[in-house]
């Protein structure tokens, strides 16, 4: 996959400015998923999706979007370390950062129905993926083991079964009121339809571009400082793509 950016403007920028690039880039994944979040919830609420069934789809999927897009680029590009290491850091920092700060800045309410439907949904998940990578190191040792592809195609058809079971579960919520749905779809017109795409659109090219730019830039300073990529995405990588799960979780405790 060709970068947008060439590899070449990176290795000309000295230390300081790449990690201008890095903090900026971090910053347009920030602004790109939240645009893009909010033109998504706007659509879906004007054309009567219940707000549970947003929270878990559309929300969680767009928040998400900078780590599967950093992820993706990475692998795509032949940087395992940086992808793997993305993508696990930032279950940690979803788990232990994110949820652990708002636990300290506020008593957080239980949705008993959502709790042991997601819950152990998300649960299984985990523990399904730990599984998959210790049997790979066992299987294939410490140095010579590897995620197989048909491992990643089960995790994408599992994704669909639980966005096809999230859609099913909506309709059991309480808080969903076909009434009210119908009623919201039918004010809905074609142009609030084509700002909010665009919106959407923009803020996804945003995530695109950020994306593009994280790589490159982290990419350059773990070469010139001798770093393994893995070790950088665990920590900083990880922790600039969990900012839109961050500031979203903040803003609705506050």
């Amino acid at each position: 996959m060709a970068s947008f950016i060439n590899e070449a403007f990176f290795q000309r920028q000295g230390e300081l400015i790449l990690w201008l690039l890095t903090l900026g880039s971090m910053a347009m994944l920030l602004v790109g998923a939240d645009r893009a979040v909010h033109a998504a919830v706007k659509l879906a609420k004007a054309l009567g999706i219940s707000t549970v069934i947003i929270g878990a789809t559309v929300v969680s999927l767009g928040t998400t979007a900078p780590e599967a897009c950093v992820s993706v680029m990475a692998a795509w590009r032949g940087n395992p370390g940086l992808a793997l290491g993305n993508s696990v850091g930032s279950v940690i920092c979803d788990t232990a950062l994110i949820f652990g700060l708002c636990c300290c800045l506020t008593r957080l309410p239980l949705d008993r129905f959502v709790l042991r439907r997601h819950g152990w949904l998300q649960l299984g998940a985990g523990a399904l993926l730990t599984a998959v990578v210790f049997v790979g190191a066992w299987v294939g040792g410490v140095d010579g083991a590897v995620i197989p592809r048909w491992v990643g195609y089960g995790f994408l058809g599992l994704l669909v079964g639980y966005l096809y079971i999230s859609f099913r579960w909506a309709r059991q919520h309480p808080e969903m009121i076909p009434s009210e749905a119908r009623q919201s779809a039918n004010k809905i017109s074609a142009g609030t339809v084509a700002a909010m795409l665009g919106v959407l659109g923009l803020g996804l090219a945003l995530v695109l571009a950020g994306s593009d730019a994280l790589i490159g830039s982290v990419k350059e300073l773990c070469i010139r400082n001798n770093v393994p990529d893995h070790i950088v995405a665990v920590t900083l990588v990880a922790f600039g793509t969990s900012l839109p799960e961050l500031a979203t979780a903040l803003t609705a405790i506050i």
